[in-house]
């Protein structure tokens, strides 16, 4: 049996939403952290940024993980690449369809 803390991080882990952004820690996150995290303040108990240099590497809150996704991709990676490795351009488009729905 694990201990109750290793417990809760792993229930904690499992329940949190990811949310990925493609160099979005360069501008994205950047340009509306200082405004969103103010909000998230508002509506959660914790918010953790962590930022290197100048770039934002990610926002964490009990719900969601707003990371950049670079970060944890091979140097020289594009967005057409890692789109097409892990099968996510019909996944994209069906997401984007759901919005241009009347």
């Amino acid at each position: 049996m694990l201990p109750k803390q290793q417990q809760q991080n792993i229930q904690d882990w499992c329940t949190q939403v990811p949310v990925l952004g493609f160099k979005s820690g360069k501008y994205d996150l950047n340009l509306i952290k200082q405004y969103f995290v103010e909000k998230l303040l508002d509506t959660c108990t914790k918010v953790k940024v962590a930022t290197q240099s100048s770039k934002t590497m990610f926002i964490i809150t009990p719900e969601y993980k707003f990371l950049d996704v670079i970060n944890y991709l091979g140097p020289g990676t594009s967005y057409d690449k890692w789109v097409k490795a892990y099968g996510l351009l019909l996944f994209l488009r069906n997401v984007h369809s759901l919005f241009l729905r009347n």
